[in-house]
């Protein structure tokens, strides 16, 4: 320096402007770029790098110049690098984010900087040590509090055999309702087309009419007959005509359709007449007998409903019903269980209910009959 002087030259040493804001007794300690007092150097980067927590699992060393780094990583200047060589339990190492990463939360849940697993839109609280926040609940959950918690759905019943599911009910098997009649919307299809046939409208008409027969209006079909009619187009009327009278072979003019279909050469459909045997006074023992036979596999399925039956033991229930002379059955009781529960006796007389006899001419009939479960 004192050279320096004497040719009256000023050199700037790294660190010179720095220092000279120091005021005695501290120096410049380049560690901590900061001024200190004389000997507290190294103590200064301690208590700077003692003031971030490292993550668990984590360590700082000379390879990471200070820096929280997993086991195995250097520090380049801007973050650690390379694949840890260990990480905590549970967590896994992975070379893509050159991290040790937890597995996915679950649930719907979503992972946190910190490692936390939240609810979608919530943020972990470490004084709290829990997740503040409105979540947004991921579909099937609904929100409860700071938390979802999973929706609750309507179960269907568990139908045993012979009960079946239906309309969310069980209810005895069978063959499922009739369809509907046709609904509103049809019928005022319909009355469109007529008004719009009336002014003219041959295109429009026949296109309503269509509709209304798609939706179960069977009247429709007789006047789409009408509309090919009258545009030339005699098979598609007489087919359109027969299609009606297949709905509908006893309306009121089912006749006079019959008549134009055999005007304009076509075969009109007609149904056919079964010839019925005569009934019987009285049912004999093989036309009851042959029935119950038929839901053998029902009436055995009706012992599924004991708890715990007995494999050696022989399961036979007494029945006692009344049959109407159309084949119904009227009434029924359960006379002797066999060793049965009331489930099971329920069951049984359930499927008796649905069993359909043939007709025959007497008032009633009234049959004393065991059915055997095993």
């Amino acid at each position: 320096m004192l050279a320096a002087a004497v040719f009256g030259l000023v050199v700037m040493t790294p660190g010179w402007a720095e220092a000279s804001r120091c005021k005695a007794p501290k120096t410049w300690c380049k560690a901590s770029k900061s001024c200190v007092y004389k000997g507290k150097c190294r103590t200064a980067v301690k208590k700077r790098l003692k003031t971030a927590a490292c993550l668990k699992g984590q360590k700082r060393s000379k390879v990471t110049q200070g820096h929280c780094c997993w086991p195995g990583q250097a520090w380049n200047g801007k973050k650690c690098v390379g694949k840890p060589d260990k990480c905590p339990k549970g967590w896994t190492a992975s070379l893509e984010q050159q991290a040790c990463v937890k597995p996915g939360c679950k649930g719907g849940r979503v992972r946190m900087p910190g490692g936390q697993c939240c609810w979608p839109e919530q943020a972990w609280h470490p004084g709290k040590k829990a997740c503040i926040g409105i979540p947004k609940c991921p579909p099937g959950t609904a929100r409860q509090g700071t938390s979802c918690v999973m929706a609750k759905t309507k179960r269907a019943p568990n139908c045993r055999p012979p009960m079946v599911l239906r309309n969310g009910k069980c209810v005895v098997g069978g063959p499922p309702p009739s369809k509907p009649a046709p609904g509103r919307a049809a019928r005022d299809l319909y009355r469109a087309g007529r008004k719009a046939l009336s002014k003219g409208d041959k295109t429009t008409a026949l296109r309503l009419f269509r509709k209304a027969a798609d939706g179960g209006y069977a009247k429709a079909h007789r006047l789409m007959g009408n509309v090919f009619l009258q545009k030339g187009e005699i098979r598609k009327a007489i087919d359109a005509y027969n299609t009606f009278l297949r709905l509908q072979p006893n309306a009121i003019s089912a006749e006079a359709t019959r008549a134009t279909i055999r005007r304009l050469g076509g075969q009109p459909y007609t149904v056919r007449k079964v010839k019925t045997p005569p009934r019987p006074a009285r049912l004999s023992a093989k036309k009851i007998k042959a029935p119950l036979q038929k839901k053998k596999p029902a009436f055995r399925a009706c012992l599924e409903l004991m708890k715990t039956p007995r494999p050696d033991a022989v399961y036979q229930v007494r029945l006692r019903f009344t049959i109407r002379s159309s084949g119904e059955v009227a009434s029924s009781k359960v006379t002797s269980g066999g060793g049965t529960t009331s489930a099971v006796q329920n069951c049984v007389l359930s499927v008796l209910e649905n069993i359909r006899f043939d007709p025959f001419t007497d008032p009633s009939m009234t049959i004393s009959y065991p059915v055997r479960l095993q």
